[in-house]
């Protein structure tokens, strides 16, 4: 979370944009949320934008539907790229989110 929170403060108007793979990984998903809405607050004004890779279903749907972009692939043609759906395979969200444990 200290290098969640340091990159937001760093970068903070010098007009970079932030590409992060995953940043819910080791985190839990209410230790995430603040930051979340933090970067949410200040992309586009003091941060020109951020590009967030995530397969978390919940960080999708927070996320996503405002401003998220679904890429997909067949197997071994193009990436495509196109608006979140408006509803979520279900067989697209890995067995282990969510599961109880």
């Amino acid at each position: 979370m200290i290098v969640l929170y340091s990159l937001l403060s760093g970068l903070r108007d010098l007009g970079h944009t932030v590409f992060l793979d995953e940043p819910e990984n080791d985190v839990a998903l209410p230790e995430i949320q603040p930051w979340l809405v933090e970067l949410g607050d200040i992309c586009g004004d003091e941060l020109p934008q951020a590009i967030l890779i995530s397969h978390h279903p919940e960080l999708t749907d927070y996320l996503g539907p405002e401003c998220g972009k679904w890429i997909e692939r067949d197997a071994l043609g193009p990436a495509r790229v196109r608006n979140m759906p408006a509803k979520i395979d279900k067989d697209l969200i890995p067995r282990h989110y969510g599961e109880k444990k």
